[in-house]
C-alpha cells in the first residue's frame, strides 16, 4: 500500500506516492546503511524496493497516480513474484 504525502516546494504543491517493499523501519534501514550490513553475512534475505512517484497537485493528480500505481504494482508483482508477498 502506498504512503501519500502532499508537499509544498518552489515548483508548487505536489502529491507524492511512495511504496516500500522488503524494507524495515527507517531506523533499522539507517543502521544497516551506516554499518554496511548488506555487504556481509548479515545482508537481508531477498531484495528491497522503494518506488516514489511525484506529480503536480491538481484536480487530476490522484487519478493519475492511482492509474500508474495499478500498472506499476502488476509489473512489480511479475518482476519480484513471491519475494514481497504480504509486504504491500
Amino acid at each position: 500500500r502506498a504512503e501519500r504525502l502532499v508537499l509544498h516546494s518552489r515548483r508548487g504543491r505536489e502529491i507524492v506516492y511512495t511504496w516500500k517493499m522488503g524494507t524495515e523501519r527507517p531506523g533499522r534501514e539507517i543502521a544497516r546503511a551506516l554499518l554496511s550490513l548488506d555487504r556481509g553475512p548479515f545482508r537481508r534475505p531477498g531484495r528491497a524496493l522503494v518506488v516514489r512517484l511525484t506529480t503536480p497537485a491538481d484536480e487530476h493528480a490522484d487519478a493519475r497516480l492511482r492509474e500508474f500505481a495499478a500498472a506499476s504494482e502488476q509489473a512489480i508483482a511479475r518482476e519480484f513474484g513471491d519475494a514481497f508477498e504480504g509486504t504491500r
